[in-house]
């Protein structure tokens, strides 16, 4: 049985505050984290100086990025397992498989809302995309 997607809580739901922030640093971090697979760290010499160096790049570049656009202040949309679900309307716990929403869209003031739900499986085994526009306005 699907998720209820027109229920009380679907314009919105308040997550623990500081939320935005933390998934805002996670996705900035994942962003800008070299990839191992690109740089194959044993066949360079010197490669695993190189590839600290590497690193402190990204999370300077991931600290630039968050202020950046904490600074802006747009909505983050991510997987629905990022958000935390405790307490949460049944969109928001709900596996995307069994109607629950496969992204959530997280504004600055800490209110999620679903922004992708999985339709119907198509023929070749995936789910047809549901996008589902924003209703919460945050205030300025």
């Amino acid at each position: 049985m699907p998720a209820d997607r027109h229920g009380a809580g679907f314009a919105g739901h308040r997550l623990t505050a500081g939320s935005y922030a933390k998934l805002l640093r996670n996705d900035c971090d994942r962003r800008c984290a070299p990839d191992p697979r690109l740089y194959p760290v044993e066949t360079v010499p010197d490669g695993a100086a190189e590839w600290e160096d590497l690193k402190a790049a990204g999370v300077a570049r991931a600290a630039e990025m968050f202020d950046e656009l904490a600074a802006v202040g747009e909505p983050i949309v991510v997987p629905t397992g990022y958000a935390p679900r405790a307490g949460g309307p049944e969109w928001l716990s709900t596996p995307a498989i069994y109607g629950g929403a496969s992204l959530v869209r997280v504004h600055r003031d800490d209110v999620c809302e679903p922004a992708e739900f999985y339709g119907d499986r198509l023929p070749n085994g995936a789910f047809d995309r549901i996008p589902v526009q924003p209703r919460h306005r945050p205030a300025p």
